[in-house]
């Protein structure tokens, strides 16, 4: 728990807080913290930044927004619970622990778009759509995606897909989506109706994408029959 009095630091905590403008807008070096008991009414914005930090214990209550990166270098997030992240045109991201549950229709999880080096580990994601993608170019997102791991955590779609990869991409100049990783995931349900659209883990080369080096692996599942445990 860092010091409240730290420059450095942009601290929140227990209670209800309301940004002007509905969007906190992080400048570089700057860890923004939510003690446990705070509920943050605003979008988080990591725009151009580089060296921050997003961790605690409370909650980001938006609808639409939730956490966004765009153009972002070393960035942390942790702990907190939050209804979307998205990660756009960033490098070397790290989201540890963080409980992401979206409400609205076709609310993803976790977005990834045209970034490097980003590390998932240990999230719980209830999600109305995908629960984490990782997709290329789209909107103002441009380029490739390199080094994506999903690590250690539970999924669970509504609709749509836990694991999406590849569908958005450019066509004209065609991305590359590449050393993909998913290890040791629990997947708790997928209730997607349509049947042409179903998958838990889907691999979707769309618009002259190239999807390749990805690897599903590590699933451990223990039993528990009296004093037994049986692990399989």
């Amino acid at each position: 728990r860092p010091d409240p009095k730290d420059p450095n630091v942009i601290y929140y905590g227990p209670g209800i807080h309301e940004v002007v403008g509905g969007k906190l807008k992080v400048p570089s070096g700057k860890t923004i913290y939510l003690a446990g008991g705070a509920v943050l009414h605003a979008g988080v914005n990591f725009f151009d930044v580089k060296n921050v930090r997003l961790v605690g214990r409370g909650m980001i209550a938006q609808d639409t927004g939730g956490v966004l990166l765009s153009h972002a270098k070393n960035v942390e997030i942790e702990g907190i619970y939050t209804p979307h992240i998205t990660i756009s045109n960033s490098e070397d991201v790290k989201i540890r622990s963080v409980k992401c549950i979206s409400y609205k229709g076709y609310g993803d999880g976790m977005n990834i778009y045209s970034s490097t080096n980003v590390l998932i580990d240990g999230v719980f994601n209830r999600n109305s759509d995908d629960c984490v993608t990782v997709y290329g170019s789209r909107g103002k997102s441009h380029g490739s995606v390199k080094g994506v791991t999903v690590q250690n955590s539970t999924l669970w779609a509504d609709v749509a897909h836990p694991i999406l990869v590849g569908t958005h991409g450019s066509t004209s100049k065609p991305d590359t989506l590449e050393r993909l990783t998913f290890s040791n995931l629990d997947i708790l349900d997928h209730m997607e109706r349509q049947m042409d659209y179903q998958g838990c883990m889907s691999l979707n080369a769309g618009d002259s994408n190239l999807i390749r080096n990805v690897l599903f692996e590590n699933r451990s599942e223990e039993r528990r029959v009296g004093k037994e445990c049986r692990s399989r």
